[in-house]
């Protein structure tokens, strides 16, 4: 059974750890943290103070680190404060972890508030439809616990229900409030599940295999004496390969050694048999029977394969492949039809694949296509064809093309089956067993394509809602389907459960409340500096008067060529409802138009991507939509170089600003290639070491090398223990400089909110939404005043 991890998405947008992965991320409305030794002291020693009157921290001490490159120095006064057991690391996190708690310090109420409504919002569908493999029925449900459990039953016998995961399980072995899966397997003969979970330890990845059965055969005991093991260094052969106390990393705090994964198997008695668990893994495959295939890593990249025999000794797994470049990133996944194991290494602007025949018990990688720089390429097999989403030929934003299995497979003997129209790119493709579904973006709307395989020129375009923002395919796993299953969302529609007719082209709808029609959804253009146009899409409450006087949420991201997140969640409906603006800006760098947009906002076109942002400001100002004084920014990692960069550049254009774990020393992190993710990224920003002019490049953009002595907006900034990918470091040494350098005049408030127990992408929910939202209202000065002098809440 296939995961809700689509394999094709991963690799055309994305291509490293940072971002191959797509999260299902479950969410619990509890809270409770048990966080790990290291968690546990830092904690204790930057939160458990009084909170005091609002007193700003003072900036801390300068102490100067110099490098020289290319005949330049590069000078940073706060690379010190990479140290957390430094006693004035500490006093200066706990200084202003305790000013950002006083800074909001009397807005308990209000908080209440917020969090009810967004519990409120908080919408989960009625059901999903079940999903039917072989001769069983799986489906998920809830039965009074906060997360789902995932459960299945023979046909015919709904009565026989077994257990396949149980979610509440595995946050209960580690006291968490949600739980990261990364992807759920079902083996063939459908007696096993495999299971890559995230550790608390973020970006650290397991899997675990169990026999499915009922009831749940595994316990969070059993679990988090795993886990315990882990930790303690107990795991077999040193299979954690984890040091916690090395600060080398500028991407984290842990450092793996070059060793092979293991697994250890419970000790007590018939759970031998029920449970395993591999550490380091990043993806599992499914061989024939239960035989599983996994990546392992090396300095937080994949780039090993092994195959692992269910109830035999880790150490008697072999290795199939390991990728010699750590520029490439190693993903695998199954072929629709289950012949195949395709081998997946990708870098940012190439790709190759080998598959493997599953039917044959022992067999080598083979070649499709040897890499070759630019050109990206996946497949996917049917009936003796391998079919190819590639972007070869000059094929900017992919075409689909096809080559007999038992022919010379390389790129001269691919077939064109179907070329998308001008400004329509190719996000995914499904394989079914007589049609191919394409999921495209036509001038930046989402849309599907059905192409009957016997004859895929009498395709069928399938126009879908206005307000549809995102489309994620569901499981799909049955070859043999004429229905084609996907979940529709928006910033105000919660997932909607679709199901798409393959034969007719009709498409099904189910759970949508009408509650979306209460909302609008507008899609502009603004023109940028150099005179291209940079589409935005707006939402807002059908009953709201757009004019100057509502607040403005302006979102951007621009990198890596991913989209923007359009997604529902219950905080932007949330907002609005209380009257708010959404405006999501698609600036070059991310993919919305194509990989010519993304091209167009890397290396040395990153320019472009502030210039998109500043245009689409000015315009929605201009058009009346908000004002300078209620217009917030909010970005997330990638996304926060972004906005810290306009923030340096156009210091009037924004009135507050959230920015969450933001990567906002590209500099720094890109002169030092022994970073576990530096390397990949040179596609990304360029390689500064090399390249003088790329040096000077990034230095005239880095918001962190750019802090200058002016007026900023007000600020939130984010940082997390456990975050590998931008460590708690980089935003505190950006706050501090932004300290040192603040004028006398400057009255907008600066915080820094420093997360002991979460990682890259993890927060606490819906409570770390109100108390950004509390920050906004208060720095916006929106309601704020009038409120309080009467003595109100905030409503």
């Amino acid at each position: 059974m296939t995961s809700s991890l689509h394999k094709f998405r991963g690799h055309i947008l994305k291509c490293s750890v940072t971002s191959v992965l797509r999260r299902f991320k479950v969410t619990m409305a509890t809270s409770g943290i048990s966080p790990d030794q290291e968690t546990t002291r830092v904690s204790t020693a930057v939160s458990n103070r009084p909170i005091s009157t609002l007193v700003e921290p003072t900036a801390p001490k300068r102490q100067q680190s110099s490098t020289n490159i290319h005949g330049k120095e590069l000078v940073d006064h706060y690379a010190w404060l990479k140290d957390k057991r430094n006693k004035d690391v500490l006093q200066y996190i706990g200084q202003e972890n305790r000013y950002f708690q006083s800074a909001l310090a009397g807005t308990e109420n209000f908080q209440q508030i917020l969090t009810q409504e967004i519990y409120q919002n908080d919408k989960v569908p009625a059901g999903r439809r079940p999903e039917v493999v072989g001769d069983f029925v799986y489906y998920q449900k809830h039965g009074g616990n906060p997360l789902p459990i995932y459960c299945r039953y023979r046909k015919g016998q709904p009565e026989e229900e077994e257990v396949v995961v149980d979610f509440n399980i595995i946050a209960a072995a580690y006291q968490q409030p949600f739980v990261n899966i990364l992807s759920l397997k079902i083996s063939p003969s459908q007696k096993h599940v495999a299971v890559v979970i995230e550790t608390p330890d973020s970006d650290i990845y397991y899997a675990q295999i169990w026999k499915i059965g009922k009831p749940s055969p595994i316990t969070a005991q059993h679990l988090l004496q795993h886990a315990h093991n882990h930790e303690d260094g107990k795991c077999s052969h040193n299979t954690c390969g984890h040091e916690h106390h090395h600060d080398d990393h500028e991407h984290g705090g842990h450092s793996h050694e070059e060793t092979t994964t293991k697994s250890t198997n419970t000790a007590s008695g018939d759970v031998n048999e029920q449970l395993q668990i591999i550490y380091n893994v990043f993806s599992v495959e499914w061989g024939s029977d239960d035989t599983l295939f996994y990546t392992s890593s090396k300095n937080y990249t994949a780039n090993q394969v092994w195959k692992h025999q269910v109830g035999t000794s880790i150490t008697n797994d072999v290795k199939v492949f390991e990728e010699q470049s750590d520029r490439y990133f190693v993903d695998i996944s199954k072929t629709k039809d289950r012949k195949y194991l395709t081998i997946n290494s990708s870098s940012r602007s190439s790709s190759e694949v080998r598959i493997v025949d599953c039917d044959i018990e022992i067999s080598s990688p083979l070649f499709i296509q040897p890499r070759q720089d630019g050109v990206e390429y996946f497949i996917e097999h049917n009936h003796g064809t391998f079919y190819i989403l590639t972007n070869c030929e000059g094929a900017k934003d992919y075409k689909f093309m096809k080559v007999p299995s038992d022919s010379a497979l390389t790129a001269e003997h691919w077939q064109n089956v179907y070329s998308p129209e001008p400004n329509t790119k190719v996000i995914d493709m499904d394989i079914f067993d007589k049609f191919c579904v394409l999921l495209l973006k036509m001038n930046g709307v989402p849309t599907v394509k059905i192409l009957p395989l016997d004859d895929p020129v009498d395709g069928k375009t399938v126009q879908l809602p206005s307000f549809a923002s995102t489309l994620d395919p569901r499981e799909n796993s049955d070859f043999t389907s004429t229905n084609y299953k996907f979940t529709m969302s928006s910033p105000c529609l919660p997932n909607v459960d679709c199901e798409l007719d393959l034969n007719s082209g009709q498409l099904k709808e189910s759970y949508i409340d009408g509650s979306h029609s209460n909302y609008k959804c507008e899609r502009l253009h603004a023109v940028s500096k150099d005179g291209t146009k940079v589409p935005m899409t707006i939402f807002y409450k059908s009953d709201s008067q757009v004019d100057r006087s509502r607040p403005m949420l302006v979102h951007g991201y621009g990198a890596y060529g991913k989209d923007l997140d359009m997604e529902f969640n219950p905080g932007r409906l949330t907002l609005l409802n209380r009257g708010w603006i959404l405006a999501f800006l698609h600036v070059r760098g991310g993919a919305e138009l194509g990989r010519q947009w993304y091209y167009d906002g890397r290396l040395d076109k990153k320019h472009n991507s502030f210039e998109d942002f500043e245009a689409c400001v000015n315009h929605l100002h201009d058009a009346g939509y908000s004002s300078h004084a209620l217009t917030a920014g909010y970005a997330v990692s990638a996304g926060g170089l972004l906005l810290a960069s306009v923030c340096n550049r156009s210091t009037e254009l924004l009135k507050a600003a959230i920015l969450k774990v933001p990567f906002v020393d590209v500099l720094n992190t890109m002169v030092n290639p022994s970073l576990p993710l530096t390397t990949q990224d040179y596609g990304e920003w360029g390689n500064p070491l090399q390249d003088d002019k790329m040096f000077d490049y990034i230095r005239s953009y880095c918001p962190y090398q750019n802090i200058k002595e002016q007026l900023y907006p007000s600020m939130l900034v984010t940082a997390s223990l456990n975050d590998i990918r931008v460590p708690f470091w980089t935003p505190l040494k950006y706050v501090a400089k932004r300290r040192h350098l603040m004028t006398p005049q400057d009255n907008s408030l600066l915080l820094y909110q420093f997360n002991p127990g979460a990682g890259h992408a993890d927060d606490d929910g819906h409570e770390q939404t109100v108390l950004e939202y509390t920050f906004l209202y208060k720095a916006l000065d929106y309601q704020w005043n009038n409120h309080k002098a009467l003595g109100l809440p905030m409503e």
